[in-house]
């Protein structure tokens, strides 16, 4: 299954090109074709339920640091 990454967590930096905004924190993963997620945007629910900002232009990575339990589980090929 394909997941984009999903933070409950951001961070801003200014810097001299503008505002960089990135994820910060435990990672989630987000499935887009799920129904709920069809949409777009930068709301999504992450496969464990929780409200988190989407990432399109990230992959989540299962087997990353930090890293929701529940989210790498359900992501992984039974």
């Amino acid at each position: 299954m394909y997941c984009m990454l999903g933070s409950e967590t951001e961070e801003s930096t200014f810097t001299e090109h503008g505002i960089k905004v990135q994820p910060v924190g435990l990672a989630h993963g987000v499935d887009p074709a799920s129904p709920l997620n069809r949409a777009g945007g930068v709301l999504a629910y992450a496969l464990c339920g929780t409200a988190v900002r989407a990432w399109p232009d990230h992959v989540f990575d299962p087997h990353a640091d930090r890293v929701h339990d529940q989210c790498a589980a359900l992501s992984q090929p039974e």
